[in-house]
């Protein structure tokens, strides 16, 4: 995986982030939704990889006297790796790491209060992905749980203009990748983009899904009694959706049995652009 330094907390730019994320755990958690936790906190990183996102909220509640237990799920092994020792060195609390599908969920049923998406790894997940995890989180938390989502508005993109070629160059000890515009598939809603490391010459694709801030606010609230948008400090696109309490009598959708899906499927319906 190329950019893995900047999501590794072994690293310097990895502890930087947990850092930063550390504070904007802190400040979130002034919101009044949290003040209905129980004093034990079961905390779900979906997408955690080495689970920075989830070790900064863990500790932030720790330090308003809340025991937690953290579960990091990822696809990412080698991230697993890595979260399983640092997390409990960091924590000093009961972490486990799950490799899994966030879409689906080899949990238990209502066992956990607090799920997160941090990192931008809604990125990960097409509009239709979404609404398969938010099916499956609603399984696996419990009645009064909230979910946090981090994003950032698409609308900055098209305020910036999107840069179909780019070098990223993050921190002293991460690689520069070269990043390329491939293609866009309509039915997903993605952009595809290769990864090329300057030095490793490795290479690798990534298919993103650049979310509104209010669509993802949308999806939210049909499987959740509430949602709300915190603002990340001054930056207007910088953003923390959250949803309180799942809603239990909306049935699941037969997704499967869309037309579009075996589409999506069946099809190479990449446009290059």
């Amino acid at each position: 995986m190329l950019l893995e330094n900047l999501y590794d907390p072994r690293t310097r730019e990895g502890y930087r982030r947990y850092r930063s994320a550390l504070d904007l755990f802190r400040k979130l958690l002034e919101h009044p939704w949290f003040r209905d936790l129980s004093p034990e906190v079961r905390v779900l990183d979906l997408c955690g990889g080495c689970g920075l996102g989830g070790a900064a909220l863990c500790r932030a509640l720790q330090e308003r006297g809340y025991r937690t237990e953290l579960t990091v799920l990822d696809l990412w092994r080698e991230g697993l790796r890595v979260a399983e020792e640092w997390c409990r060195a960091e924590l000093s609390d009961f972490v486990t790491c799950t490799c899994a599908d966030a879409k689906v969920l080899p949990l238990r049923t209502s066992s956990f209060d607090l799920v997160l998406l941090y990192g931008y790894s809604v990125r990960c997940f097409t509009p239709w992905d979404y609404v398969r995890i938010l099916q499956e989180l609603r399984r696996v938390l419990r009645e009064n749980s909230i979910i946090i989502v981090e994003n950032r508005d698409v609308l900055l993109f098209l305020a910036e203009n999107y840069e179909k070629l780019s070098v990223l160059v993050t921190s002293p000890d991460q690689e520069p990748v070269l990043s390329l515009h491939i293609g866009v598939n309509t039915l997903t809603g993605t952009v595809r983009r290769l990864h090329v490391g300057l030095e490793s010459g490795r290479g690798e694709y990534l298919d993103l899904h650049f979310w509104y801030t209010s669509v993802l606010a949308l999806l939210t609230y049909l499987y959740f009694e509430d949602v709300d948008v915190v603002q990340v400090g001054t930056d207007q696109f910088h953003t923390m959706v959250l949803g309180r309490r799942v809603r239990r009598e909306v049935p699941n959708l037969p997704l499967e049995k869309a037309t579009v899906i075996t589409r999506i499927r069946g099809e190479f319906s990449w446009e290059l652009m």
